[in-house]
């Protein structure tokens, strides 16, 4: 639409032009009534005669083939005469003379010139003319133009350009445009492109035939926000038509969704019609989200309070009508709180009277808190009133703390005085600490005394953490001193790593030292990862799992930026893998950098990581070949069948690929399996199998039905026991029979008949009582699970065919007739 509304300021702007030079010279006495527009008028005259164009500018224009040029910026061109001789109004109205007067064949050189103004504002508003009366008069080429600008010179994919010409172009001739928008080679500028010609469209006379071309196209997740853009356009034009037309939408959540939006732009003209059709949807549709209910009673609150709970008193009781009296509340509240709260006070229904009272003195509360504060007795939940009560305070307290701090020590106690200490304490906290620590201290006697220290330290730590450091230092003992440190220096370590760290290396062994030490490293490594480094490793005192935790931290960064780096500086790691600990952080810090690295530079990665030992060379392969196989599974096949046979990794990295590889690509990575090991199978057939079903559930049931017997096929049966939906329960039942182990098949049965009875614990009966390969056992357990669902089932009556009977102790069980 703002497209829309642009073209119309320059269609404004261009008719003053060609006015006000008129009537300048056939009444000269209009100039001494309007001065401005006047010296309009003879900056156009100007303008057209052409003396405001320079020789840089003629040169430009020259034969100039439409496509975009850097074009040298000057001064004395003529939009730089134009900034250098007018201001406000005068400048836009010159700007538009500017445009009018320049040729669509030369509008290209134009605008190229004008990219390179440094004035923003001026800048702009030429390019939307520009383009605006080039897309009215020569539309494909103006959109060659945008195009070429936004992909290769200087626009960087910035589609508005290309959008306003097609919006324009929408004006005239729709069909066109659609067409030109639907040929953009780039998915991001079509799909802009589409849905700015189907928003122009439904701005226009015919909207109804741009739904219809949205609905043609093959938009997919698009769709929505095309719809949204037409209905919204039409909205503007004539919402009630946009409203009914609603029926032409199939999809549930985007009608609803066209709705809100189309009754949220009523609202602002026209509540009562938009509360009006509102209430014209089905009852259980009204309180979707996101209809505006808020917004059409904030405007009429604003026009008429009393008209508007007129309005609300018509409403039937439920959600909708609870948002209404909120905003009523919150609106009149606003510009009348002492109308509000009189008319909050005379609801009788009690929860209208509650919540209407609550959000009145919450919005009081920012122009009287005093008297606020007074009418917050009248809430009589508990609940809603230390809501009101805290933000009543949090207003009072920014304006007078000592009278706020007064009122909550003679008005409260218990757990509502706690709360309003705690308010008080917090927004003076937030501007002045030394304050709010002078507040802490006269009330040394109250039962939250210990959380309005720590909650003032932490506040004061974030603007000044050495002060409130040294505060906690000298005022406090104890817990209370080690509590209130931890909070200041947690904010310290944060602004100044280095000052944090030579505080915490003097603090004592114990849980919080060691918290401290992982902060002061990560927050030390964000600028220097040696100094980082050196500082752990030249601290006294940290305990192993401690020391490598925060090695492994500073490594995270440089693992992701630079993972050669980390691979190089891995080896002068002070690690101790004698511990679990040490050896765990070097694991995850090889298959972190291996990880990284392939994605850039797997040949690199891949040899780095050959050349480690132990647990974390297996570790860095795996990583390696994981990222690789993501990508390209058969490259990573070929990488990990080219390690030597007598590579003790090799046989386990060979079951990593061939499950990444079963999992993107199934039917490719059944000629794996030939080269798995009995244990490696059994994994790597689960989760082909498990993929192919997903995929392809035919073909794959096809392939598990070749497997011979064995551990793998029984998972890969089980996989398709546990797709739900792909195979009815007899087929279910089938399949389960040849699992091979007496448990496989058990859990198996259990998984169909579970599912299908809390379906049809009829069918589920029928299909174990039809099973002929079901032990004594299995059948008596599957039926207990079929009764003990069907007595879990809604309702009285029992299914056709079948009626409830009881045991002896009162249990029901469904029973043929």
């Amino acid at each position: 639409m703002m497209k829309r509304l642009r073209m119309g300021v320059l269609l404004l702007l261009a008719f003053l032009v060609g006015w006000a030079m008129e009537i300048h010279a056939l009444k000269g006495t209009l100039a001494a009534k309007a001065p401005a527009r006047s010296h309009a008028a003879n900056t156009y005259a100007n303008a057209k005669n052409g003396s405001a164009f320079s020789a840089n500018y003629a040169n430009a224009v020259h034969d100039q083939d439409k496509a975009p040029k850097m074009v040298a910026w000057s001064a004395d061109s003529a939009l730089g005469k134009i900034l250098a001789a007018t201001k406000g109004g005068q400048r836009t109205l010159a700007i538009a003379g500017l445009v009018s007067q320049t040729p669509p064949d030369q509008l290209g050189a134009l605008i190229d010139q004008a990219r390179l103004c440094n004035d923003a504002t001026a800048r702009q508003s030429l390019l939307d003319m520009a383009y605006a009366k080039w897309a009215a008069t020569d539309p494909q080429s103006a959109l060659t133009f945008a195009r070429t600008a936004a992909t290769e010179r200087f626009d960087n994919q910035n589609s508005n350009p290309l959008n306003q010409v097609l919006a324009t172009w929408a004006g005239h001739d729709p069909q066109a445009a659609l067409a030109a928008a639907q040929s953009m080679d780039l998915v991001s500028l079509r799909q802009d492109g589409i849905r700015s010609v189907l928003a122009a469209w439904g701005s226009g006379a015919n909207p109804q035939d741009a739904v219809a071309a949205a609905k043609s196209l093959n938009l997919g997740s698009e769709l929505g926000p095309a719809l949204s853009g037409i209905y919204s356009s039409w909205a503007e034009n004539n919402p009630s038509a946009a409203f009914a037309a609603l029926d032409q939408i199939d999809n549930l959540n985007t009608r609803n969704s066209l709705a809100g939006n189309i009754l949220q732009t009523m609202a602002s003209r026209d509540p009562s019609g938009a509360l009006s059709l509102l209430q014209s949807l089905p009852v259980g549709e009204q309180n979707t989200p996101p209809y505006p209910i808020n917004s059409i009673f904030t405007n009429l609150t604003t026009q008429n309070p009393q008209a508007a709970v007129a309005a609300l008193n018509e409403l039937p009781g439920g959600l909708m009508r609870q948002r209404a009296l909120t905003s009523i509340a919150d609106d009149w509240a606003d510009n009348d709180p002492t109308g509000a709260l009189s008319w909050a006070n005379s609801l009788s229904n009690p929860a209208d009277r509650q919540n209407a009272v609550s959000n009145v003195i919450q919005h009081m509360s920012a122009t009287d808190p005093s008297d606020a504060a007074a009418q917050l007795k009248d809430i009589p939940d508990v609940n809603q009133r230390n809501q009101a009560m805290s933000n009543v305070l949090s207003h009072w307290a920014d304006s007078d703390p000592g009278a706020a701090l007064q009122w909550a020590q003679q008005n409260t106690s218990g757990t509502a005085q706690s709360m309003a200490m705690s308010q008080i304490v917090n927004n003076v906290a937030s501007t002045d600490p030394i304050a709010a620590i002078g507040i802490v201290q006269q009330m040394a006697n109250a039962p939250n005394y210990n959380s309005l220290v720590f909650q003032t330290v932490n506040s004061w730590a974030q603007s000044d953490p050495a002060a409130a450091l040294a505060w906690a230092g000298n005022n406090l003992t104890g817990t209370d001193q080690s509590t209130a440190t931890n909070l200041a220096l947690r904010q310290l370590i944060n602004v100044n790593p280095d000052a944090g760290a030579s505080y915490v290396s003097t603090m004592p062994d114990g849980t919080s030292r060691n918290n401290l030490i992982n902060q002061v490293v990560t927050s030390m490594a964000r600028t220097d990862m040696d100094g980082a480094l050196a500082w752990i490793n030249s601290t006294q005192n940290i305990d192993p799992q401690t020391r490598d935790n925060a090695i492994e931290g500073v490594m995270s960064n440089l693992e992701q930026t630079d993972p050669a780096s980390a691979a190089q500086k891995l080896g002068s790691l002070s690690l101790d893998t004698s511990t679990p600990a040490g050896q765990n952080a070097l694991n995850n810090m090889a298959g972190q950098i291996a990880s990284n690295w392939a994605t850039s530079d797997p040949t690199a990665a891949m040899d780095w990581a050959a050349s480690l030992s132990g647990p974390a060379r297996q570790n860095a392969l795996s990583s390696t070949l994981n990222t690789v196989a993501n990508s390209d599974p058969a490259a990573a096949w070929n990488a990990v069948m080219s390690m030597s046979p007598d590579d003790p990794d090799q046989s386990a990295l060979i079951g990593t690929v061939a499950n990444d590889w079963a999992r993107t690509d199934p039917a490719s990575a059944t000629d794996l399996l030939g080269y798995l090991n009995p244990a490696q199978l059994v994994n790597t057939v689960s989760a082909l199998s498990n993929s192919w079903l997903r995929e392809d559930p035919q073909v794959a049931s096809e392939w598990i039905n070749t497997l011979p017997t064995s551990p793998a096929r029984d998972a890969a049966v089980q996989n398709l026991i546990n797709t739900q939906g792909q195979y009815d329960l007899t087929s279910g039942m089938a399949w389960a029979g040849t699992i091979s182990s007496d448990t496989g098949q058990t859990r198996a049965y259990t998984t169909l008949i579970s599912q299908a009875a809390r379906r049809d614990p009829v069918a589920a009966q029928n299909a174990v009582d039809g099973a002929n390969n079901l032990s004594d056992a299995q059948r008596s357990t599957l039926t207990q699970l079929i009764q003990t669902a069907a007595q879990n089932t809604q309702g009285q009556n029992a299914p056709q065919g079948y009626h409830w009977e009881f045991d002896s102790n009162g249990n029901r069980h469904l029973a043929p007739d």
